[in-house]
């Protein structure tokens, strides 16, 4: 939600510089590229190792591809002013970039691979892996099919 009050922002403020409205939502996307990127690294997936250039790839490319045909659409062709009908577009676009980011972006299978260091805490019956506690297994289950069955 913040990432769409950047954007909106920056389209504002590009807009009534008066930079060409079509420029204005590439350059606002970007921005909001940027600012998602760290606060998803920094907070979203935080436990999982994601990659900058996948999220320009994948999400930037879908944004800015999706951000300026719709706002061409919207704007150019339906006479909706810009801010509103950049909201739009975003609201129809944030599905797919999150799915993106999840996926391949911050990939989870990575990270468990990723993490080879599982800190045992035997005297309080759980095992700590990457921030997540996993509570001791049921009676006849595995240490193995217990850590799978929580990565799930």
């Amino acid at each position: 939600m913040i990432g769409t009050g950047v954007q909106l922002a920056v389209l504002w403020l590009l807009v009534r510089l008066p930079v060409n409205y079509l420029i204005a939502t590439a350059l606002a996307v970007e921005g909001a590229i940027l600012h998602n990127y760290i606060w998803h690294a920094l907070w979203t997936w935080r436990e999982r190792p994601g990659s900058f250039w996948r999220f320009q790839v994948s999400n930037g490319f879908v944004s800015i591809v999706s951000n300026v045909l719709l706002m061409r659409l919207l704007t150019g062709w339906a006479g909706i002013p810009p801010l509103p009908a950049n909201l739009a577009a975003v609201v129809i676009t944030s599905a797919a970039n999150f799915c993106l980011g999840d996926r391949w972006v911050f990939p989870y299978r990575s990270a468990l691979r990723a993490s080879s260091i599982v800190e045992r805490s035997e005297s309080l019956g759980r095992v700590e892996m990457i921030g997540r506690t996993i509570h001791p297994s049921p009676v006849g289950m595995s240490r193995e099919s217990e850590m799978a069955r929580h990565s799930r």
